[in-house]
């Protein structure tokens, strides 16, 4: 699943502005109190932080590019490397095991 250029920045940039612009809340006996980031250091770090979000972004990406290719490439040799096959495959091996766990665990005497 590939997101565009513009989702992927948006979506970086709300990361960034809630992380850095956060307010922490702190549960204390008599009463709460909340402590703010200074926002000298939020406007210092915050590009840093999203530089380093896309350039992680565009790594990943990059390298789920390759692995599609090698994949590809892959299933030239033998059809059982094909995406679609391999997603089949896993999907039915995890229900089966997931219903097994659902089925161990409303059958014990947890409760």
């Amino acid at each position: 699943m590939t997101k565009s250029p513009r989702t992927l920045i948006f979506s970086i940039t709300i990361s960034v502005l809630s992380f850095v612009f956060c307010v922490f809340i702190f549960a204390r006996a008599g009463g709460g109190g909340a402590d703010t980031v200074n926002p000298v250091l939020a406007f210092v770090l915050a590009p840093f932080i999203f530089f380093y979000g896309l350039f992680l972004a565009f790594r990943v990406n990059k390298k789920s590019n390759e692995c599609s290719a090698l994949l590809a490439e892959l299933e030239k040799k033998d059809s059982l490397w094909g995406l679609d096959s391999m997603r089949a495959r896993v999907e039915e091996t995890f229900f089966v095991v997931q219903q097994a766990w659902e089925g161990a665990w409303l059958g014990s005497d947890l409760a």
